[in-house]
Formats: C-alpha cells, sequence, structure tokens
C-alpha cells in the first residue's frame, strides 16, 4: 500500500495532500499518547480535505486530549 501510494503520489494533484497525510500517518509508529494524538491531528486533517466526510467528521484530536491524556 505504501509503495503503490508513494509512486502515485507524484501524479496527483486533487488528492495529492490526502495522499500525504495518508503516507504521513501510515509511516509513523505510535509509542507513546503523544504520538497518538499527532497521528489523530494528521487524520483530522485528511478528514476535512474529504467533502464527504463533512457531516459525519468527528474531531479525534480533541477526543483524545479531553480522555486520554491527562
Amino acid at each position: 500500500m505504501v509503495f503503490a501510494l508513494e509512486n502515485v503520489k507524484t501524479y496527483l494533484r486533487v488528492k495529492k495532500a490526502q495522499a500525504e497525510h495518508a503516507l504521513g500517518i501510515i509511516n509513523n509508529v505510535i509509542r507513546l499518547k503523544h504520538d497518538l494524538l499527532e497521528m489523530a491531528k494528521i487524520a483530522d486533517a485528511l478528514a476535512k480535505l474529504n467533502v464527504r466526510s463533512e457531516g459525519r467528521r468527528l474531531n479525534s484530536a480533541l477526543m483524545i486530549q479531553e480522555d486520554i491524556l491527562p
């Protein structure tokens, strides 16, 4: 998946930002709660770029800050 996305990314125009956010999520390992929060922020940024998810979008980063992080 990562290899294919990396190869296709150079040809993308409209979805290039989404591909970059997706690669940012895929290429990172979550070791600490802080890492989880950073990935949630990237996921939120990715969701904002997807017009179809506008009505269904949850603010994951905010939920993590409120529920998981002290």
